[in-house]
């Protein structure tokens, strides 16, 4: 499998209640082994791949593996058919274990907060940064070293993403905290402040009229 430098987006899956917590301790498990094996970003990007590539691009092999086959044994055959030679041996091991404990749908969960989990590990940050057109490497040099600083000196590990509609400029996601610098952006800063100029005016006209 390729390196996929990202974690899988698995928006719009549905999971049982308390799957969180369970996934959680399959994630620390398998980090925890893959660490021991000095594997751990091998294991992951091909996790990540799985989680993408299956899970999300291949609904009805990966309902095959979770819920449209009752017999482990066969699941654990296809498993090792489809992911033999081509995913890590380690992460193959884990796959067949959520299968015999009928698990294997919290996949894409487990690949999301193992990624989470190592990043913070290594004191890495995943940063989103949104652009009009493309990044050349300058750019990207300077980005990542203002982001390092405003950081406080994490890794950045960036995800690129074009949108024309931004005009130029650029938007930056780290964590919850948005940074629009866009020309779009900035028309919309423009377009709020003369909205509550206007409704400043008003009211200050509205107080002249009433005293």
């Amino acid at each position: 499998m390729t390196t996929s430098p990202h974690g899988p987006d698995i928006v719009g899956t549905v999971f049982e209640e308390g799957a969180a917590e369970i996934a959680r301790s399959y994630a620390v498990a398998l980090l925890n082994v893959a660490e021991a094996e000095s594997s751990t970003e091998p294991v992951l990007s091909d996790l990540d791949e799985l989680a993408v590539d299956v899970f999300r691009d291949q609904p009805e092999f990966a309902r095959l593996l979770t819920n449209g086959m009752a017999d482990a044994e066969r699941r654990d055959q296809i498993l090792i058919a489809a992911f033999e030679g081509r995913a890590h041996p380690t992460l193959l091991r884990f796959l067949r274990v959520l299968n015999r404990r009928g698990r294997l749908e919290l996949v894409p969960l487990i690949a999301q907060i193992a990624r989470s989990l190592w990043d913070r590990r290594n004191n890495r940050l995943p940063v989103t940064v949104r652009t009009a057109i493309p990044l050349d490497d300058g750019q990207r040099t300077v980005l990542r070293e203002r982001l390092v600083s405003l950081t406080g000196g994490a890794t950045p590990i960036l995800t690129e993403e074009v949108d024309p509609e931004l005009l130029g400029g650029l938007v930056v996601q780290v964590g919850d905290q948005l940074f629009d610098a866009s020309i779009r952006g900035r028309l919309r800063r423009i377009r709020s402040e003369l909205a509550r100029g206007r409704a400043g005016e008003i009211r200050r006209r509205t107080d002249l009229v009433v005293d």
